[in-house]
């Protein structure tokens, strides 16, 4: 009996505009109760997970500073284009998730049928309907 293999293939979900997020700056979004940041940094778009790895704590609250995202309670600092974990307490990395512009102008990101379950830790904010967004501004780079 050959065996069956079921293909987990992303479901692609509009959460902002392209033109609402300008170069170095990030927006936090809700998608079916996944906490995600989007990002936009040197032209690139980036979708990761929105909350600190060491206590779960949104990061739409904290600097997105030098390409960093910026735990606001204990300074932990995450490379906003890889996910690494850089520096200060955290325990991994951010999980991150595919991100594209549709034809009509939309980001969308896509989730796979397993990522709607967030994290114990993550996501235990109250928020209403299946998206939210807070821009999130950027600190002025230091010459």
């Amino acid at each position: 009996m050959a065996a069956l293999h079921l293909m987990r293939t992303e479901i692609y979900y509009p959460v902002l505009r392209d033109a609402e997020l300008l170069e170095g700056r990030s927006k936090a979004v809700e998608i079916r109760g996944k906490q995600l940041m989007i990002i936009r940094l040197k032209g690139l778009l980036r979708a990761v997970e929105n909350s600190c790895s060491h206590m779960g704590v949104p990061f739409e609250e904290g600097p997105l500073a030098d390409g960093h995202l910026v735990c606001p309670w204990h300074a932990a600092r995450f490379c906003a284009t890889s996910g690494d974990h850089l520096e200060g307490p955290g325990f991994c990395g951010l999980e991150q998730f595919p991100v594209r512009v549709s034809a009509v102008g939309n980001i969308e990101v896509g989730l796979k049928h397993g990522d709607v379950t967030p994290h114990p830790l993550r996501g235990k904010r109250a928020t209403a309907g299946i998206l939210a967004a807070e821009e999130t501004t950027v600190e002025a780079e230091a010459s």
